[in-house]
Order: C-alpha cells, then sequence, then structure tokens
C-alpha cells in the first residue's frame, strides 16, 4: 500500500515537472521572433529622410527593438531595402554630431542583412576617428547590438581591404584619437577599443 502511494505520489510530480516544462516551451516560443510594425517604420522613416533631426531619428528609434539576442527580428523585406538605399540621409547626420541618429544606426543592426551590417560597420566604425567621444558614449549604450566589436573598431579593414599602408595609418589614427579622451565613464569602453586595435596586426 506504502509502494503504490508512493508510485502515485512520484507520478503526479513527473506530470507537474512536464507541464512546467511545456509552459515555459510555449512561453519561450513566443519570445522567439520580434516582429517589427513594418508599415509604420517604413512611414517614420520617409518622414526622418524628408526631414532629419533628432525629432524624426527619436521617432524611428523608438519603433527598432532595443535588444534582440538570440531572438529573430521580422520586418518586411521591402522596408529594409528601402532603408539599407537611403541610409546616406542617417550618415550625413551622425557625421554632424546628432546623437539621435547614431543611436537609430546601432539600432538598426537589429534589423539588418549582411549588407546593410557592412555598411553600418563602415558608417559608425568612421566616427571613431572622427568624434570619438560621440562614438565611445553610444557604444557604450548599445554595445550588445554590435554583432562584431572587433569588426566595428577596426571597420577601415572594409574600406581598405588590400591597402596595408593605408590600414596602418588608420589604426594609428584612431589609437590617437582614443588617446584624447579622458572622460572617466568612458574609461572602459576606450581601453576596450584600444586593445582591440593594439591586437591587430598588419603585416
Amino acid at each position: 500500500m506504502k509502494i503504490r502511494r508512493l508510485s502515485i505520489f512520484s507520478f503526479l510530480f513527473l506530470l507537474v515537472i512536464l507541464c512546467i516544462y511545456a509552459i515555459i516551451g510555449v512561453t519561450g516560443n513566443a519570445q522567439v521572433t520580434i516582429n517589427i510594425d513594418s508599415p509604420n517604420l517604413e512611414k517614420t522613416w520617409k518622414e526622418f529622410i524628408a526631414n532629419p533631426g533628432k525629432e524624426t531619428a527619436i521617432k524611428v528609434y523608438g519603433l527598432l527593438p532595443a535588444r534582440k539576442g538570440s531572438r529573430k527580428v521580422q520586418v518586411q523585406e521591402e522596408v529594409r531595402e528601402m532603408i539599407f538605399n537611403t541610409l546616406h540621409a542617417l550618415e550625413s547626420q551622425i557625421y554632424r554630431g546628432e546623437e539621435n541618429a547614431l543611436k537609430v544606426a546601432f539600432r538598426l543592426f537589429t534589423i539588418a542583412d549582411s549588407k546593410m551590417e557592412t555598411s553600418l560597420v563602415k558608417i559608425i566604425g568612421y566616427l571613431l576617428r572622427y568624434d570619438t567621444k560621440l562614438f565611445l558614449r553610444e557604444l557604450q549604450s548599445h554595445e550588445d547590438l554590435v554583432p562584431n566589436l572587433d569588426l566595428l573598431v577596426c571597420s577601415f579593414q572594409l574600406s581598405s581591404p588590400n591597402d596595408n599602408a593605408q590600414q596602418k595609418l588608420e589604426k594609428n589614427i584612431r589609437l590617437k584619437a582614443l588617446g584624447y579622451i579622458e572622460d572617466k565613464e568612458l574609461k572602459a569602453i576606450k581601453k576596450k577599443c584600444i586593445k582591440i586595435l593594439n591586437k591587430l596586426k598588419i603585416d
């Protein structure tokens, strides 16, 4: 009788465990995909293109995922292509020092395909030598969105893949630019970028 009760208890315990795993599995699957409001993103991006600036950039920023992790992001292909083909407007704002445009660039990594990712790496990476403090500040806030930090910091490898002399020059320019930054709150991310540049060996 005691053995039978024990068997029933074991069965019920196992059943509860299986139910918990089933619930976790359903919840986990529900979080696998992030669905972007593509029509709204298209509309808001076109507003940004027509009137680039802080307000329109903030609107775009709010429509892009703040976190991605291992989750997939669903966005209409034609919307992604439209954004890719007009990245020059975002690039122009970034090089004017518009920090909200740079924030958008980082979040665009969440919806980027390989060609958009390459363009974003080149645009953001160049800012390291152009406006180092802005680059470090926003990188510190968005580092988890960057697919390859080494490539971002050394983005000149994409711009001059077969020109070692140019790569060495660019590497030294970026190291020098980082050396000028003395802000304590940027010390850790600055150190990380310097380490990446120093470990890059160029023949």
